[in-house]
Formats: structure tokens, sequence, C-alpha cells
């Protein structure tokens, strides 16, 4: 018997993930340890949602949970080594592309103009594996840093539409379409 972590994304958009206990006979029992009681896996997840990690994915998920501590405390650039880190160990997952492109979008640091190539590149990966709102989101806000607000507002435009409800992608939205654009430096 061996025991694993899995990961998958709630229909409300919720991170969730548990213990999967795999058993001699190739059956498995999924364990919400916070819920204490059984999960049922759904079907139709991307890919890299729903099933066993390896080790090397499990430690990616360790460095994107890290990462935003390290970036809380200042520690920027190692919060973007825990997000490279977590993006070799586990390719396929959006979220690490996004948050490492999120942070170079709206933190200042040392050294960050040779981050925002790079930071829009993942960024489109992220979109290109779950075009969700909050991921376009973050897209805009790393090309208006690279001052390409005309595709920014194309990107957010799309973010909108996505989440009509989020006043902070309208209010993002209204600043990247305003006479004097500008990025999203210092937003949370």
């Amino acid at each position: 018997m061996s025991a694993s972590l899995v990961d998958i994304t709630l229909r409300s958009g919720s991170g969730h993930n548990y213990v999967r206990w795999e058993l001699n006979d190739g059956s498995y029992f999924d364990w919400d340890t916070n819920g204490r009681s059984v999960c049922i896996t759904p079907s139709n997840l991307p890919s890299y949602e729903g099933r066993s990690l390896t080790d090397d994915e499990t430690l990616a998920y360790l460095y994107v949970l890290r990462a935003p501590v390290q970036s809380e405390t200042g520690k920027y650039e190692e919060a973007i080594s825990d997000y490279k880190s977590a993006m070799r160990l586990h390719t396929e997952v959006p979220m690490p592309y996004n948050n490492y492109a999120w942070l170079v979008a709206t933190r200042r640091f040392a050294g960050r103009d040779a981050h925002i190539e790079p930071a829009i590149a993942a960024a489109r990966y992220a979109v290109s594996r779950d075009p969700q709102a909050n991921y376009l989101d973050t897209l805009a806000c790393s090309l208006a840093l690279d001052k390409q607000f005309e595709e920014a507002v194309n990107v957010q435009e799309r973010a909108v539409a996505e989440a009509p409800w989020q006043a902070d992608f309208r209010a993002r939205l209204e600043m990247f379409r305003s006479p004097s654009p500008k990025d999203c430096t210092g937003m949370s």
C-alpha cells in the first residue's frame, strides 16, 4: 500500500487536494483529511489533475505553497526560484506559471526587468493551459508592465467577460484604457 497527494480544481474554481491510498490490488481510496470524509474524483479533469502526483510533482506543489510566503516577506528572488522549480518539476500545471507572472507584474524588486519577457511567456502558457479569468488578468498585467497596453486591453476584456463580477478586473481594464495607462505594480 502507498499514499500520494491528489490535486484538483473544484467547480467553484477553488483548488482542493486529498490523499489517495493505493491498495495492493490496484484499487485506491481517496480521503479528504480536512473534511474527514471520502473524496470522489470528478471526471473530465485536465490531465494534470485527479491523479496521484509523483514525488517531483508533490515537491512542485510544495514550492507553489512556499513561494507566496517568500514573496510576502520581500524575498522575491526566493519566491521566483520556488515558482521556477515548480514549473520545472510539474510542467503541465498552469498555476506556478501564472503566479510567477503575477509576482513580476505586481512587485518592485531588483532585477525585475530581466523577468518581464519570461513572465509574459509564463502567463501566456498558463492561459493556454487554462483560459480562466484570473490567468487572463495576470497576462494583461504582464503585458501592461511591458507597455503593451493595446494587447493588455484585449486580454483584460476577455477576463472581464469571463468574470464580470470582479471589480478589480474592470478597474484594471479602465486603467489600461486610460489616456495615461498604468501597469499593475503595487497591486495584490
